[in-house]
């Protein structure tokens, strides 16, 4: 056991020791930022970074030595290791930033029932604002998202929870011919199912304009549509909190909501209903 922690020692020196090389030097974060999307001279870097040509050179030597660029007629590029370890500081960055920024989102939150791959690409919700009730206006986040919903046309939603004005969006937006995939806590289906224009969910159904599934459990509430994405978390009390919500319409949150929502629709149970 003492030997695996002493490995895995060494190899967290050897990280800490990379990235102390990357991170100390904002010059060589621009330059090998700038060779992320391509070959350039010495002139072009100094173009399209503003840095000096002795700053690049000095640079550029220094990244040489360790093999993380390469020269071919005058210009520079990154070999493909480095290509992938860039991009994984940027997304480290990006994460950092995302937890940091939105510190007031996640403390006092429960993120455990978060899955673990959605986890490590939260550095795609970067761009996200905190919509968050107020004592003046305590249903602004609700407000928010319903409006939000109303001018959508494509929505996937993960809830733990309805609201009751919810029933009247999605029929609305049935009837608009959106199409509707829900995945519905076991405990509120039949309420939600209930609640819902019978004849209207029948035909979204035989439609394919309309599909519910089941999870067992889930501790946080996921909207995604073709416009935005809504993401919203339980206290540690394990109550929701309907105050706060992170909201984005960046592509990259979109993406990230999209794949958050497949990977539980994937263990999500089919419902058998009799309308």
């Amino acid at each position: 056991m003492l030997k695996t922690k002493n490995n895995n020692f060494n190899s967290y020196e050897y990280i800490e020791t990379e990235l102390k090389f990357f991170f100390s030097s904002k010059i060589r974060m621009k330059i090998l930022n700038c060779l992320l999307h391509g070959s350039f001279s010495k002139k072009e870097l100094h173009n399209k970074t503003n840095l000096t040509y002795s700053s690049i050179s000095n640079n550029i030597g220094k990244l040489e030595e360790r093999g993380y660029i390469t020269e071919s007629r005058g210009k520079f590029r990154l070999n493909n290791i480095m290509k992938v370890k860039i991009k994984d500081i940027i997304d480290l960055n990006k994460s950092i930033y995302v937890i940091n920024e939105y510190s007031n989102f996640w403390t006092d939150h429960n993120t455990e029932s978060i899955n673990i791959e959605s986890l490590k690409q939260i550095s795609q919700l970067k761009g996200s604002k905190i919509i968050e009730s107020k004592p003046t206006d305590i249903y602004k986040t609700h407000n928010y998202l319903k409006n939000l919903l109303k001018q959508s046309k494509n929505v996937k939603s993960i809830f733990p929870f309805i609201h009751p004005e919810y029933y009247t969006i999605f029929e609305n937006l049935i009837k608009n011919k959106a199409n509707i995939e829900f995945l519905l806590i076991k405990s509120i289906v039949n309420s939600f199912i209930k609640s819902m224009d019978s004849n209207l969910t029948k035909i979204a159904l035989n439609e394919g304009k309309l599909e519910i599934k089941s999870l067992n459990n889930v501790e946080f509430a996921l909207t995604v549509a073709n416009n935005f994405v809504s993401f919203g978390l339980f206290k540690v009390d394990n109550s929701y909190d309907q105050n706060k919500i992170l909201i984005s319409s960046t592509p990259e949150a979109i993406d990230w909501g999209n794949k958050t929502f497949e990977t539980y629709k994937s263990f999500g149970e089919n419902l058998y209903l009799s309308l």
